[in-house]
């Protein structure tokens, strides 16, 4: 045995998984999505009597990440299997660096309301005052659950080989400072979505 070829998960929506893995991690196909796949020969291939099936086929590092999506016959389950359920699987990546925000993010989200709120009489004339209350207290609120620990986000750097990114943060910090001097500290005017 020389190593692992493949890993196969079956997923509930294909393309709705395709987005994740290929589109948001970056996963790059190993072939295109699959059309669906069915017939009398497929069921015994598979180990499905009567299925009909589409997949997808990722490459992860030295090995490939399957997804199939069955049209037939339906799963047996409707949520995914436990842990402890034989059959049941994951996936763990290797990733360059990870970076909890917890109160980082909560200071963000205190100087979005201070922004948002000195600005409330233009948001106000061009939404409505029931927009800037549910907006003041979504805000308000978010800020509250990133101090108490309740929430918090991850940022998650990919790469396809290791020692890409520098073993400190400091580009980061470089990176904003370079781009706040392009705008010469200029705010940009106040918008609608989409404008």
């Amino acid at each position: 045995m020389k190593g692992l070829h493949h890993v196969g998960i079956t997923v509930r929506d294909l393309d709705a998984s395709i987005r994740f893995y290929h589109d948001v991690l970056g996963l790059q196909f190993s072939n295109e999505p699959s059309p669906w796949f069915e017939g009398e020969e497929l069921g015994p291939a598979v180990g499905v009597p009567g299925a009909a099936l589409r997949q997808v086929s990722l490459l992860l590092g030295d090995t490939t990440l399957e997804l199939l999506e069955y049209k037939s016959p339906p799963s047996e389950t409707d949520a995914p299997l436990k842990s402890n359920n034989r059959g049941a699987s994951h996936v763990a990546f290797l990733v360059d660096d990870i970076e909890v925000l917890r109160l980082h993010y909560a200071e963000t989200l205190k100087a979005w309301r201070e922004r948002f709120l000195a600005h409330r009489d233009d948001v106000e004339r061009i939404y409505d005052p029931r927009f800037v209350r549910m907006w003041e207290f979504y805000l308000a609120s978010s800020e509250m659950a990133f101090r108490q620990q309740a929430m918090m986000v991850f940022q998650i750097q990919l790469t396809k080989r290791q020692g890409v990114v520098p073993i400190t943060r400091d580009y980061i910090a470089q990176e904003e400072a370079r781009l706040r001097a392009i705008e010469g500290g200029q705010r940009p005017p106040l918008r609608l979505a989409g404008e």
